[in-house]
């Protein structure tokens, strides 16, 4: 067997300037899970006057920045696949 071209996945998995890493698929096939670091527009910058709940906000909400993990159904790869 030899491995595949290449897929490159669109914003369901790469955000701009993201990368998806620790991707995983399930034994089943189905899933493929994998961490992104995605920021939200909406958490405030960390700087001097920021009050301490919206830091704490900046920390545990999902989209701070920190690595999250997602997943997304498999069929994305058969999807994204270049015609040959």
């Amino acid at each position: 067997e030899e491995w595949s071209q290449l897929i490159r996945f669109d914003e369901r998995v790469n955000y701009k300037g993201d990368r998806a890493s620790s991707v995983f698929i399930t034994s089943d096939m189905k899933y493929m899970f994998f961490a992104s670091s995605r920021k939200s527009p909406a958490l405030k910058s960390i700087a001097p006057g920021v009050e301490m709940t919206d830091l704490l906000i900046n920390l545990t909400e999902p989209r701070n920045g920190l690595a999250d993990i997602y997943w997304v159904n498999t069929t994305i790869i058969n999807e994204l696949k270049p015609n040959k």
